[in-house]
């Protein structure tokens, strides 16, 4: 696992800080594609779960709120149609769709749309390798901390039917190491 952890890690810092530094439309797209993906992982969850993604309602919001915020155009309307012809479809298609559907649907492309959003409108402002830099570090800060002080101390799992290898110590850990890393990264910038 830390091996793989190694591998991943020595190809994937490179790419994201040379894809964070040239910025534009190259970190727009690639910002895209990543939602994309964590949507489709996902929806894969959701079936995973017994439950089915309403898809127009799922990219519609995602696209909508991924590429709102930058461009600038009036997200509530696009939402709000995006939102009333999934409801129609929904109904239309009962039993087949289920309330449940509706709301993880809603949920999860809110969620992963926002976030992605905010990453693209963060990718056109002047500082944004700055920006950007301080939610790298905050993420592999995180990440690696958890990891290290879960398989150092782990013993009480933190939510083990939502993620079964998570444990508190490593929460603690990821949010130490997460702290300490931008505190070291603010002495330098």
């Amino acid at each position: 696992m830390l091996r793989t952890r190694l591998i991943v890690t020595a190809v994937g810092i490179p790419l994201c800080l040379g894809v964070v530094w040239l910025g534009g439309w190259v970190l727009e797209f690639f910002l895209i594609l990543l939602a994309l993906v964590a949507f489709l992982e996902y929806a894969n969850m959701m079936r995973l779960n017994g439950l089915r993604m309403m898809w127009i309602l799922g990219f519609g919001m995602l696209l909508n709120l991924s590429f709102g915020f930058y461009h600038a155009w009036d997200m509530r309307m696009i939402s709000l149609v995006v939102l009333l012809v999934t409801i129609i479809v929904a109904v239309l298609l009962y039993p087949l769709y289920t309330l449940k559907d509706l709301s993880y649907s809603f949920l999860g492309a809110t969620y992963i749309g926002f976030l992605f959003g905010y990453g693209i409108w963060m990718g056109h402002q002047t500082e944004h390798f700055l920006y950007f830099i301080f939610v790298l570090f905050l993420t592999w800060g995180n990440d690696s901390g958890g990891y290290i002080f879960g398989q150092l101390f782990g013993k009480r799992k933190l939510t083990p039917n939502l993620s079964p290898k998570k444990t508190v110590a490593g929460s603690i850990g990821g949010m130490l190491l997460a702290t300490g890393g931008i505190v070291v990264l603010n002495i330098f910038l």
